[in-house]
């Protein structure tokens, strides 16, 4: 199986056997690994193009970014029901159009990666998250708020849940030799700050041979 196949397999056991509401996104990101630009064009049609990104450029991003632990969310798949189910607030011409304003966005965000925009990057993290607060009124509650401003406070330009949102964990973008503070700052309200670095290859797979001998 390609990373495709391998891809497809995990969405579809995702959806099809565990009948949980979800996207693509997460089999292909960790199917690839690396920096992608992913087009999904309805129809099965998924096409993955990596991001030429410089390492020192990615070495310099990486040092930016904080990754914390906020506590469960439950299954993700409720939010994506409330999205895909919502019914007050606006209608579907609007969800749409906030969509379309968050697509927008991630080819602003392979740009600036691209040419080492590095704090256009933070930037940007912060205008998806004000869009994605639009989506639905438990993309946030008031402990996320809490968190995001205490990182804001002490260094942070940006902060934003991962994923569905509302628990799991947040990702901020720091000011440059902040990182530090905003970790304790984090730490001193009972926060855990997770170690991260970024994966380059995605999923690997081997195989032994079992047929060995005793020394």
């Amino acid at each position: 199986m390609n990373k495709y196949e391998i891809a497809e397999t995990a969405y579809k056991a995702e959806i099809e056997e565990l009948k949980h509401i979800t996207g693509r996104q997460d089999a292909y990101a960790a199917s690839f690994g690396g920096f992608n630009f992913i087009e999904f064009k309805g129809n099965d049609f998924v096409r993955v193009n990596p991001v030429r990104i410089k390492e020192d450029y990615l070495l310099e991003l990486e040092k930016h970014l904080i990754l914390a632990y906020i506590g469960t969310r439950g299954e993700s798949g409720r939010v994506q029901k409330l999205l895909v189910e919502q019914k007050e607030g606006y209608g579907e011409e609007e969800k749409i159009r906030i969509l379309e304003s968050k697509k927008e966005l991630v080819h602003e965000m392979k740009m600036v990666l691209e040419r080492g925009d590095v704090e256009g990057f933070g930037e940007l993290l912060e205008k998806e998250w004000e869009w994605k607060k639009k989506l639905h009124p438990e993309m946030t509650n008031t402990k996320v708020d809490e968190i995001r401003d205490l990182a804001l406070k002490n260094g942070a330009i940006s902060g934003k849940t991962t994923g569905a949102g509302i628990g799991g964990h947040m990702l901020f973008y720091c000011k440059p030799n902040k990182e530090h503070e905003v970790v304790e700052a984090l730490e001193k309200a009972g926060i855990r700050v997770v170690d991260f670095s970024f994966d380059n290859t995605g999923l690997k797979t081997w195989e032994i041979n079992k047929e060995w001998k005793k020394y």
